[in-house]
């Protein structure tokens, strides 16, 4: 068993999920729940939930979505806030295209955004599975699976995991769980986590 799980904020490569085009409404938002329609990804102009509304409808699974939007007075700057109505979960990246040095996961269905989310990544797991990704941030093959006490292979040589099950699981590089190939930690019920090599393989704690 590895004694130090990964960190929330993992090192990222350039994500190779789908980057989305945006439709712009210019009415303004005082309640986002009203605005933002179920199966949309909303983003808004001010803080609040106020000002012109970016929209993507209903994403698919890996979609990327910058926070630039066109202001009300033309010029391009991020959005201020968000609300997810696309019953997917999220992480935001300090660059415009998914990538960068480290990503934080939130929670929040909206919220205001900080100064340094530049992107969103759009992704989900399945409650009681354990979920990895080709890619490091979330994107590329995915493989849904259950927990295990034996020792899984994952099918491909994965870079970003998330654990939903209610079980504590370790990854691994190599033919054999065995102590030596041991890689990270993934607790129950986490965080995603950007690994810090590939995986092929975990079981149990």
């Amino acid at each position: 068993m590895v004694k130090k799980a990964v960190r929330r904020l993992g090192v990222l490569s350039l994500g190779l999920g789908t980057f989305a085009g945006a439709a712009l409404i210019g009415a303004p938002a005082s309640n986002a729940g009203e605005t933002c329609h179920p199966g949309w990804f909303c983003l808004y102009e001010k803080a609040n939930f106020e000002g012109k509304l970016q929209t993507v409808s209903n994403p698919a699974e890996g979609t990327c979505v910058s926070t630039n939007m066109t202001q009300e007075d033309g010029t391009v700057r991020p959005a201020r806030s968000f609300y997810n109505g696309a019953s997917m979960s999220q992480v935001y990246f300090p660059n415009g295209d998914c990538s960068g040095k480290s990503f934080t996961f939130s929670i929040d269905a909206g919220a205001n955004l900080p100064d340094a989310a530049r992107s969103f990544r759009l992704f989900t797991c399945e409650s009681g599975k354990v979920c990895f990704w080709e890619g490091d941030s979330f994107n590329g093959t995915k493989a849904t699976l259950e927990w295990s006490n034996v020792c899984t292979g994952i099918g491909f040589g994965a870079n970003s995991a998330w654990n939903v099950s209610s079980m504590g699981v370790t990854t691994y590089a190599g033919s054999y769980c065995l102590g030596a190939n041991a890689v990270s930690d993934l607790p129950a019920n986490t965080q995603p986590y950007s690994l810090p090599r590939s995986v092929n393989r975990f079981k149990v704690m």
